[in-house]
């Protein structure tokens, strides 16, 4: 294998790769969806067999950048996906102006300083560096006490059992589309 490799974390942006190749715009010599916990020895494996390029997104692209010195390409979500997420954040909640948490690498995504005025919200961002900052900077958007949390898996996770919703912070083909681009 040579060339460029995709690796997600959930099997629902699997997909949506695989429906964004299916166009046939772009090549992606390998793509597989990982735990975050195997993303150094996946990436590890695609180096091995000639990869030039990893695509991936948030904690994983973080992980595997500090430990592979190979040129990555981040999966960043639009503004449009964050929308689409904040929207369905507010039909949770029937609050008049929902608080909503986001944590997340500030690397993954998109400026929302207007989000408040746009959607008639209380937006709050939470941003993590790396994976020993992940749980400290979730527990600090949980003790925000927001009406929604929307994050990656482990803020979701820990947002549910403090009682909290939550949204997974998911990216649509968008977002996959503008990482193979570049």
């Amino acid at each position: 294998m040579s060339g460029i490799a995709l690796l997600v974390p959930r099997e629902e942006m699997l997909r949506q790769a695989q429906t964004v190749l299916a166009e046939g715009e772009y090549t992606v010599n390998q793509i597989r969806c990982i735990k975050t916990e195997d993303a150094v020895k996946a990436a590890q494996e695609f180096i091995q067999a000639g990869a030039s390029v990893i695509i991936a997104r948030g904690l994983q692209a973080s992980i595997i950048r500090q430990h592979c010195n190979l040129p990555m390409v981040l999966i960043r979500i639009t503004a449009q996906e964050m929308g689409l997420l904040v929207t369905q954040a507010k039909r949770i909640v029937a609050t008049v102006r929902p608080r909503i948490a986001v944590v997340g690498m500030k690397n993954m995504l998109c400026d929302m300083t207007s989000f408040n005025a746009i959607f008639g919200i209380d937006l709050s961002l939470f941003y993590y560096e790396n994976a020993d900052q992940y749980p400290a900077v979730t527990e600090q958007a949980i003790a925000w006490k927001p009406d929604v949390l929307i994050g990656g898996a482990l803020a979701v996770d820990m947002a549910v059992k403090a009682g909290i919703p939550t949204l997974f912070l998911s990216s649509s083909e968008d977002s996959l589309r503008e990482a193979m681009r570049n």
